[in-house]
């Protein structure tokens, strides 16, 4: 399987209502993949987009994964400080863009 064929099954496998959820993701009861998740595929990290993925670096997950354990929101689960993480980020990112 290409990268792209392994991308797109583990996000089917891993979203309510897909249809082809895996039997370990029902198990788990946990929700669903979702935007700025992280997978990583032999090695190289991938986050989910709105559409598609993003190659990301080890560098980018780690820096990710300390300001995410170190965000207020963390005490309300780590999905909770992912979005504020991403919507700080990405607001950050138009301001310079503007």
């Amino acid at each position: 399987m290409s990268t792209a064929d392994i991308l797109e099954r583990v996000f089917a496998e891993w979203n309510h209502g897909s249809g082809m959820e895996c039997e370990m993701f029902v198990k788990s009861k946990k929700r669903s993949l979702c935007v700025n998740d992280i997978v990583c595929v032999n090695g190289v990290y991938f986050q989910c987009a709105s559409f598609g993925w993003n190659q990301v670096s080890p560098e980018y997950v780690i820096d990710l994964e300390n300001e995410v354990s170190a965000h207020p929101s963390r005490t309300e689960g780590a999905w909770f400080a992912l979005s504020d993480v991403m919507w700080e980020r990405n607001k950050k990112r138009s301001l310079v863009v503007a």
